[in-house]
């Protein structure tokens, strides 16, 4: 009895160091893929009626009333990008740059 547990806890030990130990030598090199998570986030701040946004190059830029009504739309050609958005009225918007969406508030 004695030496089957021996066996069948050498047989777990064996099977344990098996999954958790890293290969010495890689088998295959592959290039580093960029995906979305290694790109920069988008990140966009209001200073009164100005809408900063970096890392929003090649993004489009959406903005909503509360009602759902598209009321700014433009392309972003750079990283860092100043908006002027003075001629929204005050209030409450939703903002969309690419799959970022905020809520900002215009004073």
């Amino acid at each position: 009895m004695k030496q089957s547990s021996l066996n069948i806890l050498s047989i777990i030990a064996i099977a344990v160091l098996m999954l958790t130990a890293t290969p010495a030598m890689a088998t295959e090199t592959t290039a580093p893929t960029l995906t979305e998570q290694d790109a920069q986030p988008v990140s966009f701040t209001v200073t009164e009626s100005t809408l900063h946004v970096i890392n929003g190059e090649n993004m489009t830029l959406e903005i909503y009333s509360l009602t759902g009504t598209k009321v700014f739309s433009m392309k972003i050609d750079s990283p860092s990008k100043n908006i002027d958005l003075s001629n929204l009225q005050s209030g409450v918007y939703i903002v969309k740059v690419g799959k970022v969406v905020r809520k900002v508030c215009l004073k």
